[in-house]
């Protein structure tokens, strides 16, 4: 499986969830396949349905997307490291029309006076951490958590005490924008890697 990476550091987080940002033809493929274990086939499915949600209604449609650094590793790519993506045959084909709408912006700003050097390529994504519930709580109760993400993890964890009541040792998975949760237990996949 692959998962996908470019995180925004926004928070501090006591405990060290497990963050994977993934875009959405991962999710498509994760939720299809029958090697994805079924424990986490619902969030998978539950992020899918997010994502799409914001791509047919417009709402919340910032909070659903992951930039895509360019092959420099830069956060913008320049018009020549566009086309250059465009022409190489190993650029994964759920990037294509992301690159092709940020040359069309650049052409068309660069032909009506907004010049523009560089633009940033974004996908749809989203995170899917997982966390014990002692940092879970850590995390709801601490002032340097950013509100959004405290609203998120009180949701999650509601919803998973009403499913397990008596448990105190599982882990509770939540689904996130991307770059939300800051952590140090990322995975990255090729997608997201700059280039050798």
């Amino acid at each position: 499986m692959k998962y996908v990476v470019f995180l925004s550091l926004a928070l501090t987080v006591f405990g060290d969830p497990v963050v994977k940002t993934w875009t959405l033809n991962e999710l498509s493929e994760a939720i299809t396949s029958s090697k994805t274990d079924s424990t986490i086939k619902p969030h998978l499915e539950d992020a899918l349905n997010q994502i799409m949600l914001a791509l047919f209604t417009g709402f919340k449609v910032k909070s659903i997307y992951a930039l895509v650094p360019s092959p420099e590793g830069s956060a913008t790519w320049t018009m020549n490291e566009l086309k250059e993506a465009l022409k190489d045959q190993n650029t994964k084909p759920e990037l294509r029309p992301a690159i092709m709408q940020a040359v069309e912006h650049l052409d068309y700003n660069n032909h009506n006076g907004k010049p523009m050097n560089s633009i940033e390529v974004s996908t749809p994504a989203l995170d899917i951490s997982i966390w014990t519930l002692p940092d879970l709580e850590k995390a709801i109760n601490s002032s340097d958590t950013n509100p959004e993400l405290v609203d998120l993890l009180k949701q999650a964890l509601s919803k998973w005490t009403e499913k397990n009541p008596s448990e105190k040792n599982n882990k509770i998975i939540v689904v996130t924008p991307v770059g939300l949760v800051k952590t140090q237990k990322t995975e990255k996949s090729s997608l997201f890697k700059k280039k050798p």
